[in-house]
């Protein structure tokens, strides 16, 4: 039988069923990077028995959120867990008028375009536009990445309540490259740059030799709901990445108005600064 918990975080009282909570950190083990797993890879990165495991998989199994290869033994996401996540973005209209406003950066610089949304400490590519060139960078939808070391994570990240910040940094901000930002303190000082100006950029903070810009996607109540990007080859962005910056800000507001997003929250040439402050929420 399920157990329940009772906790209490900064005044409010959260109930939690373990089994549920074992089920979704056994889902969210899926990924675009890791398809697929054994129940003894599930069991020892959950820190789960075995028994356990094979409880859960039978009854995810049997739901149609994942399925066996009777071949391998191994197990992999179903097609039911994507007609889910696609219903997140129904009701914003996100998947509806993204791929328009993706294939339009695509044609002003040439280079791959993503838009992102966070989760958890993550950032998920949900759609991808590439170039008709050869030298490209090769992206997938449900590709994902630390959010304080790609431009789509610090353009959200930027525009997100200060709680969400400090939640962010008190979990760490790991290296990937020499040039991630790692200091707290230096990564709010990013994050009010990019409030500043519009736009976040990637200076090979996640993989060495790629840059790229990003600018928040905003929904008609006001909200950052994903980040439009843009990235390629060092040699062909250089290091000064502010026409870059400024285009994908331009699109960006594009599509936040095709979302209904209000005019307030949008920055653009015209304004010294979007008016929403995370800080004072």
């Amino acid at each position: 039988m399920a157990n329940l918990e009772a906790a209490t975080d900064n005044g409010r009282r959260s109930v939690t069923i373990r089994s549920v909570e074992n089920a979704l950190s056994l889902l969210s083990l899926f990924s675009v990077a890791r398809p697929t797993w054994s129940l003894t890879e599930i069991s020892r990165e959950l820190g789960l028995g075995k028994s356990t495991v094979f409880r859960l998989l039978a009854t995810l199994e049997a739901c149609d959120f994942v399925r066996r290869d009777p071949d391998t033994g191994r197990y992999s996401a179903a097609p039911r867990l994507w007609e889910i996540a696609c219903s997140a973005f129904t009701d914003t209209g996100l998947r509806e008028v993204a791929p328009r406003f993706l294939a339009e950066l695509v044609d002003l610089t040439g280079e791959t375009a993503y838009c992102s949304i966070l989760t958890g400490r993550r950032v998920v590519h949900v759609e991808v536009r590439v170039p008709g060139q050869a030298l490209r960078l090769h992206a997938n939808v449900g590709d994902s990445f630390d959010a304080h070391a790609v431009a789509s994570g610090k353009a959200i990240l930027a525009f997100s309540p200060r709680e969400v910040v400090e939640e962010y940094i008190a979990g760490g901000l790991p290296r990937r490259t020499s040039q991630t930002i790692t200091d707290p303190d230096r990564f709010r000082a990013e994050l009010a740059v990019i409030r500043q100006r519009g736009y976040a950029e990637n200076l090979a903070e996640w993989e060495e030799d790629v840059r790229g810009a990003a600018a928040p996607v905003w929904d008609r109540d006001g909200q950052v709901i994903a980040a439009i990007s843009v990235a390629g080859p060092m040699f062909r962005l250089t290091a000064d990445l502010s026409d870059l910056g400024r285009t994908v800000r331009t699109v960006a507001n594009e599509m936040s108005r095709a979302l209904g997003a209000p005019e307030h929250v949008l920055r653009d040439e015209t304004t010294n600064s979007s008016t929403r402050d995370p800080s004072a929420r």
